[in-house]
């Protein structure tokens, strides 16, 4: 939902359910928001801040991948006992540099009291947009990180071998 095609805005995600009224949901089963909830929603507590901020963890999953978090094929079931009692993430999808996917992790920490908050959210996903558009690459221990940054220049002539 949005103004334009860059414009994103998040409703309430318990209206996910209503995904099973549609005419297409044997297409897309949906049953609830079980792939969207924090852990501590899915526990049965109330929805915070802190279960937004993971919540949209969830829902940028799902906007770079195209795909549900935990994938079509894992069941409400399993979902929740990945989240509660394994204290789970989905796995890193291929899309995700492991800057972005750090981010994922902040804002999806199992302890509602170690996420970022929304401000953190906006200052971190700047940061990244920044680093792209001015030709970053951003790396670490063959792993993108938000420890190091490198010019994507230094990669293409052979410098960056065996960091």
């Amino acid at each position: 939902m949005g103004k334009d095609a860059f414009t994103v805005k998040l409703a309430d995600f318990g209206l996910s359910i209503l995904a099973t009224n549609s005419s297409s949901a044997s297409e897309y089963p949906v049953s609830g928001a079980f792939r969207w909830k924090a852990p501590e929603c899915l526990l049965g507590s109330p929805p915070t801040f802190a279960s937004d901020s993971y919540s949209f963890g969830m829902c940028i999953i799902e906007a770079v991948t195209g795909e549900y978090p935990w994938r079509n094929s894992v069941g409400d079931d399993v979902v929740k006992c990945n989240v509660t009692e394994k204290r789970q993430l989905p796995r890193r999808p291929a899309a995700f540099l492991g800057v972005e996917w750090e981010l994922i992790e902040r804002m999806c920490c199992f302890n509602p009291g170690e996420r970022i908050g929304a401000l953190a959210v906006i200052q971190s996903m700047k940061r990244i947009q920044q680093w792209f558009s001015l030709g970053y690459l951003v790396e670490g221990g063959g792993e993108c990180s938000l420890g190091s940054v490198r010019r994507c220049k230094d990669l293409q002539q052979g410098r960056l071998n065996g960091l």
